[in-house]
């Protein structure tokens, strides 16, 4: 049974996880996504115990809901060309196989291990962007204060921190 849930999940979602791979790979703002699956497995392996103790009865109706609101999120990600969608709807599609074979306490007890895994996708750009830019200008900010408070004269042109020669 668990090589068919297997089987079928990898080839659901191949395309997907591949672009994935290879986008963490290439950018380097997400690279960090690279190394989450082994922090996981070692959050998984340190408390292996736990998690065997909080397996209950399998709870097959919502944890086929939520399978099937993965598949229809990677469907309308698909028909919209949105990765970011894509992405997310297999997290989702974990969830629910989790909470279909192990319940929901098992879900609740790995739920760093989900949220380390959202955090691995990469946002859109338009809401990168939105978020990156006003930090960037407020480390520049402070930048330019901390080099000032040391007797650097420094230019701040938006982001860009210019330091002048002394003297």
């Amino acid at each position: 049974m668990s090589i068919l849930v297997a089987s079928g999940s990898l080839f659901l979602f191949f395309p997907v996880l591949v672009k994935l791979g290879e986008d963490l790979w290439t950018d380097e703002n997400y690279s960090h996504g690279l190394v989450v699956p082994l922090v996981i497995a070692f959050i998984i392996w340190r408390e292996y115990d736990v998690f065997l103790d909080s397996r209950e009865d399998p709870k097959s109706g919502l944890g086929f809901t939520v399978v099937v609101l993965g598949i229809a999120v990677l469907l309308l990600g698909t028909a919209g060309a949105e990765l970011f969608l894509q992405r997310t709807s297999f997290v989702v599609f974990l969830a629910g196989i989790t909470i279909y074979c192990f319940g929901t306490r098992l879900l609740l007890n790995l739920s760093v291990a989900f949220v380390l895994l959202l955090l691995s996708i990469p946002l859109p750009q338009l809401l990168f962007l939105k978020l990156a830019f006003p930090l960037q200008l407020l480390a520049s900010r402070i930048a330019a204060g901390s080099v000032q408070l040391l007797g650097i004269p420094a230019i701040k042109n938006g982001n860009i921190l210019e330091i002048m020669p002394l003297g």
